[in-house]
């Protein structure tokens, strides 16, 4: 495995959307046409004004991950959510909460 130097790794905010797998980002670097790495399964973009990571990737740069918001939760829970408002939330004690909705496990 490459390791990354510390010139690899940029941050920056989302300036707009280039197209469905990618984003314009301006900050330590100024990069059109980044693409977007996730999780099988996770597809979301950035919204304009987001901090994201940057890393190197051949000739170009792909998006790491995203500053994590400040949300009341607890280690190891999940929350998922959009810039929208809506959200899921996967608490320690089996609840889920959807939106402002609560699921108490059987």
């Amino acid at each position: 495995m490459v390791g990354l130097d510390e010139g690899d790794v940029f941050c920056a905010k989302v300036t707009g959307r280039a197209n469905n797998n990618a984003i314009n980002v301006v900050g330590d670097i100024a990069a059109n046409g980044v693409t977007l790495y996730q999780p099988y399964g996770i597809y979301s973009l950035p919204p304009v004004n987001q901090t994201v990571i940057l890393t190197k990737l051949g000739n170009g740069y792909t998006v790491t991950g995203c500053q994590m918001l400040q949300r009341d939760m607890n280690q190891g829970e999940v929350c998922i959510f959009s810039s929208g408002g809506a959200s899921i939330r996967l608490l320690n004690t089996g609840e889920i909460y959807l939106n402002a909705t609560r699921i108490a496990p059987n």
